[in-house]
């Protein structure tokens, strides 16, 4: 069957344009609840309570049982689930306002799941943060440079000689001081024969930058030139973000290529 303007989403958008009615959908996410608790809930009246539950029920978003008790059906909890998506967009829209989100299109809508995320911000911020993090990893680090940091190598360094594995997808333009080009890298392919250390390549210009360390994960969004900005960087240890960030990291590793030595500039 073709698409036609039926399809289009314009009544599901108006119960949704009310932020009484998302949030009943948020509560009712919890569990099912009767009118009078949502009312307490969200300082509303009987009366209006039930105008907006009613609207839910006759756009097939929620169902009254028996007993009383308001609950979303199969394809309200389809709908809740995209409304993260749209706390998100809505809450940092003045960051994506300045910033580039070239991901593939499997991604971007799951980008929900970083509703959880905190946002860190100044560079020496983002770096104390990092820093700790990959400094805590005892099992693993999985990293997707841009630019890289000389402390970040030394802890690279550190951990490496400490036996925690480090897979490592290098931009083909990634920024490299020379510290770590010259001498910390020199140090860390040591490992790749240990099988402690292995690393890739990918010629790409989305300059997303993303780290992984044992079970927490955090994204580096490029500005609007597509220039590596150490800025910002959301950063988490929720589980569903950590799985797209693990996710999105794999689907690069599976098209980054072997480093050829000689080929790069900081190898």
């Amino acid at each position: 069957m073709g698409k036609s303007d039926s399809d289009l989403p314009d009544e599901l958008f108006l119960e949704l344009a009310s932020k009484t009615r998302c949030q009943i959908l948020l509560i009712l996410k919890d569990k099912p609840t009767r009118t009078n608790k949502i009312s307490q809930a969200l300082g509303l009246s009987v009366q209006e309570t039930h105008r907006n539950t009613s609207r839910l029920v006759d756009a097939g978003i929620i169902a009254k049982d028996s007993e009383g008790l308001f609950s979303l059906t199969e394809y309200g909890k389809l709908v809740v689930e995209q409304i993260r998506y749209y706390q998100f967009l809505n809450r940092y829209h003045k960051f994506f306002e300045d910033h580039r989100c070239d991901l593939p299109n499997k991604f971007k809508q799951r980008l929900g799941v970083f509703d959880n995320c905190d946002l860190v911000s100044k560079v020496t911020n983002v770096q104390q943060r990092l820093k700790k993090m990959e400094s805590e990893a005892k099992e693993h680090i999985k990293l997707v440079v841009s630019q890289a940091w000389e402390d970040e190598g030394k802890v690279l360094l550190d951990r490496a000689k400490n036996g925690t594995k480090i897979s490592t997808i290098f931009k083909f333009d990634a920024v490299m001081p020379d510290e770590i080009a010259e001498n910390i890298q020199k140090k860390l392919t040591n490992f790749i024969q240990k099988g402690i250390l292995e690393q890739k390549i990918l010629d790409d210009d989305s300059n997303i930058s993303l780290y992984i360390a044992d079970k927490q994960a955090a994204i580096m969004f490029p500005n609007q030139k597509g220039e590596a900005d150490m800025n910002t960087l959301f950063v988490g240890k929720d589980e569903e973000f950590y799985e797209w960030c693990l996710d999105y990291f794999n689907y690069l590793w599976n098209i980054a290529k072997p480093i050829v030595k000689g080929k790069t500039k900081f190898y």
